[in-house]
């Protein structure tokens, strides 16, 4: 039971090439060495286990029943070693990555890119999950880790580590261009057909909680699965559009959209990525967590 695995990997290669001199070449050691290991071996499993002959090394009964057996578990030891060590190279490996439709779009998708090129043969494995629910799948540790919106539920129990911030306005097309020079308040919006993403989005919950502290109730007229649909309904002069400015920018310049000024001051928002310390990363998990992190932009 106290037998070496040297001594086993000497035996499996000097089996395997039916010869001492090849072994102590495939495995770097002298001659002497490999002769005096497999005495070892023969010694502690109490048989002979080579006969040795002009032409080379023989198995003896003995020793073919535990080549076939140590055969195997060799295969088995050398393919994990060499499974590893193309995870540790980045030539194989899965990310599991939670993220919202905003983060992908307007964060992580370009980073894809970038990583792909260096590291083709990583795979991703993306879940889309508001920061609700990926706070649930790190709990669980499901993910190596999520980029998500802020704010973060439970956020101490993280590491958590802002990327890039934005900011939400109010769009709307040209039938309501009378209000392109009013400044108007929560109340004023309520007056007019809303435009949203659908209830548990992150943009529906920000700008809900944004109504609630002024002692209002964000009635929404039409509700939206994702956010780049916001920006064409409104074009179409069918509501006022919360939206974030990114998705709405390509529209005002062209003269779809217009933007519309409002009396109290949004509060930015923020993109972040979000990993649970409990549960260590895959290497290729922390290599794109790097390239995250390590060259975020200050906003959007």
């Amino acid at each position: 039971m106290g037998t070496s695995f040297d001594y086993y990997k000497v035996f499996y290669y000097a089996a395997s090439l039916g010869s001492i001199t090849l072994a102590a070449k495939k495995l770097f050691l002298s001659q002497p060495t490999v002769s005096r290991l497999i005495q070892n071996l023969e010694r502690d499993l109490g048989c002979t286990l080579f006969i040795r002959t002009k032409k080379g090394l023989l198995l003896t009964p003995e020793g073919n029943v535990l080549y076939q057996h140590i055969s195997k578990a060799c295969q088995h030891i050398f393919a994990a070693e060499s499974e590893l060590n193309s995870l540790q190279a980045l030539e194989s490996g899965t990310i599991r990555l939670g993220a919202s439709e905003m983060t992908l779009h307007n964060y992580l998708i370009p980073r894809f890119g970038r990583f792909h090129e260096q590291f083709p043969a990583v795979q991703f494995r993306i879940q889309s999950y508001n920061a609700s629910r990926a706070v649930s799948a790190l709990k669980n540790g499901e993910l190596d880790f999520a980029v998500v919106i802020s704010p973060i539920p439970e956020e101490d129990l993280f590491t958590v580590l802002p990327l890039a911030s934005f900011q939400d306005i109010v769009v709307a097309g040209s039938a309501f261009s009378f209000l392109k020079d009013h400044s108007l308040t929560w109340k004023d919006l309520l007056s007019y057909p809303i435009i949203c993403t659908e209830s548990g989005t992150a943009t529906r919950e920000f700008w809900e909680q944004l109504f609630s502290m002024e002692g209002l109730k964000l009635h929404i007229d039409i509700e939206l699965p994702t956010t780049d649909l916001l920006c064409p309904l409104a074009a179409e002069n069918l509501g006022l559009a919360l939206v974030p400015e990114n998705f709405a920018a390509p529209s005002i310049q062209n003269g779809a959209l217009i933007r519309l000024n409002l009396k109290h001051p949004v509060p930015p928002r923020h993109i972040c990525a979000v990993q649970n310390p409990q549960y260590p990363m895959s290497l290729a998990g922390q290599a794109f967590w790097k390239l995250c992190t390590e060259k975020n932009s200050p906003s959007l």
